[in-house]
Order: structure tokens, then sequence, then C-alpha cells
């Protein structure tokens, strides 16, 4: 049954009705208008939202911008995936990145393609609005499905309208006041300082603790970020660490798997007592603890002369070594584990 004509324009008989329409009806009236929308451009039915309203004369439609595609700022299309800069809707110094398919709708999570496009995206944003030192500050998927897993329960109310973070992948780039002010004039009807100072949310937003990218942007005029000093409890900090901890463990593990295809076995013991080096001028460990992990892993790797690396990766030894270095080391300490590399994770 057709509730629009081409044009999504209500039929006379839903139009003009001497009773307010069924909810089933409305909700079979924007369900075709979505696919209208979508048969003159698939984005569309992602980013404008479809209403069924009255007055004392007729039923219409309204066909509106999304509230949360209103403060978009810019958009890079990569394929058939579009990522949007978002400023900010709360008082918090962050751009908010996400990904729009233009059959999917928001994505979850990136694969690795993505991610490379994402990388493209992000500086084509600090490039166009003269952004440098920015940092950044991420949800991994692991939190935002336990978080849509307790709201589903209905651990939040509200049908799941307060919940602490959307489930689809949202990264937060942390940017200066100014180009927030700049950008939201109204920002500029209240001080933004004072409310800093007084406000507990406020203060915490903007002493988030965020992290930089592995290549720091070059120097460039425009808007420079200077995250605040953090504000977090200790308790704070150690979940981020061990955040961070599982980070690094995938990373180094995934990083070295990658090039077992092409290290000969001297390699990979070159391989390995780089990798322990490398740690042991990244931690506060001692030397000869050090020099037992290289020779544990040199002899892990040595076992088998026909074993490739992949294989040598999946043994017992290297996963105690893993954690060792999960658990004192940070991802910027190494350059094989790539900072955007966690966001398909």
């Amino acid at each position: 049954m057709a509730y629009c004509t081409e044009d999504i324009k209500l039929r006379e008989e839903y139009a003009s009705t001497a009773y307010p329409l069924d909810r089933a009806v409305i909700h079979s009236i924007q369900h075709e208008a979505y696919e209208r929308l979508e048969r003159v451009e698939a984005i569309l039915r992602h980013i404008m939202e479809v209403a069924v309203v009255r007055n004392q004369r007729k039923n219409f439609l309204n066909i509106r911008l999304r509230r949360d595609y209103v403060t978009l700022l810019h958009h890079v299309q990569a394929n058939e995936v579009f990522f949007c800069f978002f400023l900010p809707d709360k008082l918090e110094p962050f751009i908010t990145i996400t990904a729009l398919h233009v059959d999917q709708g928001k994505l979850v999570s990136l694969d690795a393609s993505q991610v490379d496009a994402l990388e493209a995206a992000l500086n084509e944003f600090r490039t166009r609005f003269g952004i440098s030192g920015e940092s950044y500050h991420y949800t991994g998927l692991v939190e935002r499905e336990e978080t849509e897993r307790f709201a589903r329960g209905g651990g939040v109310g509200g049908g799941g309208s307060r919940k602490a973070h959307s489930k689809h992948f949202h990264l937060k780039m942390r940017v200066s006041s100014q180009m927030c002010r700049d950008r939201l004039p109204a920002l500029r009807l209240f001080n933004l300082a004072r409310a800093r100072e007084v406000i507990e949310p406020v203060r915490y937003a903007f002493g988030r603790e965020t992290i930089s990218r592995a290549d720091q942007p070059r120097a460039c005029p425009g808007y420079h970020s200077c995250p605040s000093p953090s504000t977090t409890t200790t308790a704070t900090k150690q979940k981020k660490n061990n955040k961070s901890d599982v980070q690094v463990h995938i990373s180094l593990k995934r990083s070295l798997s990658s090039l077992s295809s092409s290290l000969s076995l001297s390699q990979a013991l070159s391989l390995s007592v780089s990798v322990s080096l490398c740690l042991s001028l990244s931690l506060s460990v001692s030397l000869c603890l050090s020099l037992c992990l290289s020779l544990c892993l040199s002899l892990c790797l040595s076992l088998s002369l026909s074993a490739s690396l992949s294989e040598i990766l999946t043994l017992p030894g290297f996963d105690l070594f893993s954690s060792f270095a999960a658990l004192t080391c940070r991802p910027v300490c190494l350059e094989a584990a790539p900072l955007f590399f966690c966001f398909i994770q």
C-alpha cells in the first residue's frame, strides 16, 4: 500500500482525516518515506528525519536534518564511507569523528582499509582548519558493547537514551577551546573559563586524558591544542593503563605476525632481541631482567629451524613475554604498534 506520492507527499486519503493517524500507520508512512529518500540519494536515509505532524486542517510530513548532524563541520568520503567531523554539543573541547556507511549507516567498527582512510581524513581535516598539537580520546569496542548490553537490560532507563556513550565507532579529537568558540557562537554568550572552574562535568571534560598520534603533526599556523592537566583519579588512570595494555599486546602480536612471511630465522632472532632491548629502554626494568627476556624469546624462536615466526608466536613463552610487555609498556613506546590499529578491534 502506498502512503506517499513519488515526491514524498502524503496521499490525500491520509492527509485529510478527521482523527489523528494510528501509530502503526504513521510508522508505515515513515518507512516508505525513508525508502523514497534513499532513491533520491542513499545518504539521505541516515541524515534526515521524517515526522508525521498534524494541524487543525490536515496531516503532512516534516523532513528535517537529524539533530546529531546539525553540528557537522566537515566530512571526507572514502568509497562508500563518510567520515564525519562534528563540533561538540556539550561543553567540551573535542571534535567527534564517526564513520557513516551509505548502506549500513553508522559503523560500529572499522576494517583495515577504513582505518587507512580515517588517517587520510584526519590529515585533511587538520590541514583545512590549521590544527596542530591535537590529541585523541577513544572508547574501545569492548567497552561500548558492554554499555550497550547494560542499556538493553534496562540498566540505564529511559529506553537507553541515557547511555554513557554510543555503541557506534566514535573518535574524539582534542582541539583548542578557541576553535570551539569560533565555530559555535553560543559558547561566546558566557564565560567558558569560569564554567570550567565551577562546573564539575565541564572540568572533567576539559581535563580528560588523551593520547597523541604516533606521528606527531608538523607545526602549522592555526589552532594549537594545549590539553589541560589531567584531573582524573588514580583509579581512572589505572583503568586507562589496563586498556592500553590490551592494545600493546594485540598490536605487538599482530605486527610481528604480519612479518612472519618475509623474515628468515636469523632476522627473527634479531627482531626478538631488538624488541626486548626496546622494552628495556622504555621501561623501568632492571638490565638483568631485560637480558633474561631477550634470551628467553630468542630461545623460543630457535626451538625449531622449520617453524615459522607466526607459529612461534602461538607458543606459551611468547604469550608470557607479551603479557609482561603489556603490563609494563605503553603503545607509544613501540613503532610496531600503530595508534589507530586498535580501532578495528
